[in-house]
């Protein structure tokens, strides 16, 4: 079973049948952290100072950006696992790296984008 990918989307690592387990448990795991994170706004690094009068604005903000993030994560290890089952099929290379580029940049921008547009 194919377990890494080149960015092109060439296979470049093999393993056994119980590789296919390993991105679905990485993604629950990743999953569970960015939860259990959204419980302490006052450690994140919100990008902008944090007052009493802004504070619910920008915990909002983040909050969603967290929200955003754990649905990129998400579709990230949803497309690695499509990508490992169906490898044979000659699934398109770029596809993962769209969806990388796209889970990861897009929450940011839109984030930062709000933040900016509300001070």
């Amino acid at each position: 079973i194919p377990t890494h990918y080149t960015f092109s989307g060439e296979i470049d690592g093999w393993g056994s049948r119980a590789s296919l387990w390993v991105m679905p448990i990485i993604g629950v795991v990743t999953d569970l952290s960015l939860w259990i994170v959204g419980f302490f706004p006052q450690s994140w690094n919100t990008g902008t100072t944090v007052t009493p009068w802004n504070r619910v604005r920008v915990f909002r903000l983040t909050r969603d950006l967290m929200a955003d993030l754990r649905l990129g994560m998400a579709g990230i290890w949803a497309v690695v696992t499509l990508f490992t089952v169906h490898a044979a099929d000659g699934f398109p290379g770029w596809l993962l790296t769209v969806v990388l580029l796209a889970a990861t940049v897009l929450p940011l921008l839109r984030y930062f984008l709000r933040l900016w547009r509300k001070r």
